[in-house]
This record gives C-alpha cells, structure tokens and sequence, in this order.
C-alpha cells in the first residue's frame, strides 16, 4: 500500500510540472539539432587489409607475388606496428602528395584503423566528400606497402576489399543524437521537478512551524 502511494506521489509531481518537463526535453531536442546541423558532413570509407603469416613454402611464394608484401613476421601483432605508421605524419605526407590533399595534418585526424579477431585490418577515413574518403582511404594502403618495403620492415599484409564511396552520412548522427537529447532532456527535468516540489514541501512545512506573534 506504501508503495502504491509512494508511486502515486511521484505521479503526482510529474503531472504538476509536466509543462515544464515538456519545455526542457523541447529545448533539450532543439539545441541537439541545431548542434547537429551547424557540424561538418563527414563520410566513412573503409579499405580492409589481411595480415598474414608467411611460413614457408607454397603460401609464403603465393603472397610474394602479391603487391605490398614483405617477408618476415606472423601477421598476429602486427597491427601494433602498423596502427602507429598509418596515423604518422610521414605516412599521411605521402598520402597528401599522392591525392593532392595539402593538409596532411588533416589527413592525421582522419585516418584510423582496427583488427578484429581473424586478421582484418580495416582502415578508416572519415572526410567531408565521399569520393574523396575512398580515394585517400586506398592511398593509405597503397602508400603503407611502399612505406613497409622501402624500410624493409617485416611486416605482412595482402589487401583484400578496396574503399568505394559511401553514400551515407556518417556523422553526425542527426537522429541518434536527438533521441539521446530527449532521452537526457527528460531525465533532467524528471529530477528538476522532484527538487523543486522539495524545496516547495520545506517551504510549507518550515513556515508552518514558524511562531506565531501574539
């Protein structure tokens, strides 16, 4: 019964700054939309990479062939090498000089890479035209082989899906974040309203236990 009445309480509360709790989750709803659109468009393209054990035999003189090959080491850990030589400023100049992107600085920025448990590398470019993120996120590849082979570096890698242009925005994510907005909106304001009706219920009970004057 206590329970039922705590929950008709609370209720209660909720209903007697509804209008208030309305307007925040508006404002909260609004400003993320507004936040979203006034942010730059970017695209993610993806190029994804295979590492390899070379071993011996027929396999290691198979991926010999292969363009952007290099003897040496077991694919496992190699991404430890190659994460910090793709997000390098030597990495991403040639990057700039092969696409004609001035800023390698920006290129830094976009560039990122994760493995997943097979051996997939997968490099990511997130930029602000789609055809352009396809065309740097293959150049990282291209450009990695080149930087692995002029320096000998016993790192092993096969190329396996080239990037295409994506035709999705990627960020921001303009209804994502508006639901999270309204989502954090209306928590704010469930917890505004249970201070104010607190801060009220003391005003009411500290005036009436205030003396009265003869």
């Amino acid at each position: 019964m206590e329970d039922e009445i705590n929950l008709l309480d609370y209720w209660r509360v909720i209903q007697n700054y509804r209008k208030m709790i309305l307007s925040i989750v508006i404002i909260f709803g609004l400003f993320s939309l507004i936040y979203s659109y006034l942010q730059p468009k970017l695209y993610k393209a993806s190029s994804t990479i295979l590492l390899v054990d070379t071993g011996t035999g027929g396999l290691a003189s198979a991926l010999a062939a292969v363009p952007f090959l290099s003897g040496g080491m077991s694919g496992a850990g190699s991404d430890l090498k190659i994460i910090p030589i793709l997000k390098s400023a030597t990495l991403a100049k040639s990057v700039s000089t092969a696409t004609n992107i001035k800023s390698y600085e920006k290129l830094m920025s976009a560039v990122d890479a994760e493995r997943d448990i097979s051996g997939l590398l997968t490099i990511f470019v997130e930029w602000p035209n789609p055809n352009e993120a396809a065309i740097i996120a293959n150049a990282y590849v291209e450009q990695l082989g080149k930087f692995l082979n002029n320096r000998s570096l016993n790192i092993n890698y096969l190329a396996i899906d080239q990037a295409i242009a994506p035709k999705n925005i990627f960020k921001p994510k303009i209804k994502q974040d508006f639901i999270i907005a309204c989502i954090a909106g209306l928590f704010f304001a469930v917890s505004l309203s249970f201070f104010l009706n607190f801060v009220e219920k003391s005003k009411v009970k500290f005036s009436s236990q205030k003396p009265r004057r003869l």
